[in-house]
């Protein structure tokens, strides 16, 4: 008798997780993508750091003096060095512990998703 009721809900709960992980990726592919910029390089914040994230397509303005380095990111973010993603671009898919070295010590603003 137990397994007869164990089993239905073990199927129960395995079609339960599917759906709701196809839930967790659409929310996320409507996000586009995230980071956190640090003020300094190798990962540290002498200056502060900032969170960035949105819809694909959103500008977001970097409120940090410096951008040293960016990690935690997840899907692509790119990088520009003026304010409302204008002048000279990275695109970032990973994480980068020195942008002085790329030109980016400077970065004014972010456009989410790869766009």
């Amino acid at each position: 008798m137990l397994r007869n009721v164990v089993l239905p809900l073990a199927v129960f709960g395995a079609i339960g997780a599917v759906a709701f992980g196809t839930v967790g990726v659409a929310e996320a592919a409507a996000v586009g993508g995230s980071a956190t910029l640090q003020s300094g390089i190798n990962f540290d914040e002498p200056q502060g750091s900032q969170g960035i994230g949105g819809k694909e397509g959103d500008c977001v303005g970097v409120n940090i003096p410096a951008t040293g380095s960016i990690q935690f990111v997840t899907g692509t973010v790119t990088v520009w060095t003026d304010s409302n993603c204008t002048g000279k671009s990275l695109k970032v898919t990973k994480d980068i512990a020195n942008l002085n070295d790329l030109g980016f010590g400077k970065s004014k603003s972010v456009r989410i998703g790869p766009a």
